[in-house]
C-alpha cells in the first residue's frame, strides 16, 4: 500500500495462499516481486511460491530471516535479524517502508 500511495507505481500485496487465484497468470519476465518471509509455518509454502514466479521469469526479491535458506531462491535477499514469528512483522515492515522511501526518491 505505501509503494503504492507514494510512487504512484501500481502495486498489490496479498497472503502467499492467494497467489494462484488468477494473480500468477499477470507474473511475467522483469515482473519484480517481494516475497515477505517471515519464520514458522508457512516459510516453505513460500519457496515454493517464489520458484513459481521465477519460473515465469519474475525478479524476486526476499526480506528474510538471515538464518533461512530462501537466499538461494532468489535475486535480491535483505536479511533479518532472527526473532520470534509473533515479533516479525515489527521488523520486517521496516525494509520495506525503506524500499517505497528509495523508489519514490528514484
Amino acid at each position: 500500500m505505501k509503494l503504492k500511495e507514494i510512487t504512484y507505481i501500481h502495486s498489490e500485496a496479498m497472503p502467499a495462499g492467494e497467489l494462484k487465484h488468477g494473480t500468477l497468470a499477470l507474473i511475467d519476465k522483469g515482473t519484480p516481486v517481494i516475497a515477505v518471509v517471515p519464520p514458522g509455518e508457512s516459510q516453505a509454502r513460500m519457496v515454493g511460491n517464489i520458484e513459481e514466479v521465477r519460473a515465469r521469469g519474475a525478479t524476486v526479491i526476499a526480506v528474510a530471516d538471515e538464518s533461512d535458506d530462501v537466499r538461494e531462491h532468489v535475486d535480491e535477499f535483505i536479511s533479518m535479524p532472527s526473532t520470534e514469528e509473533l515479533f516479525s512483522p515489527l521488523l520486517y515492515i521496516i525494509p520495506l517502508q525503506l524500499l517505497a522511501y528509495h523508489t519514490t526518491v528514484e
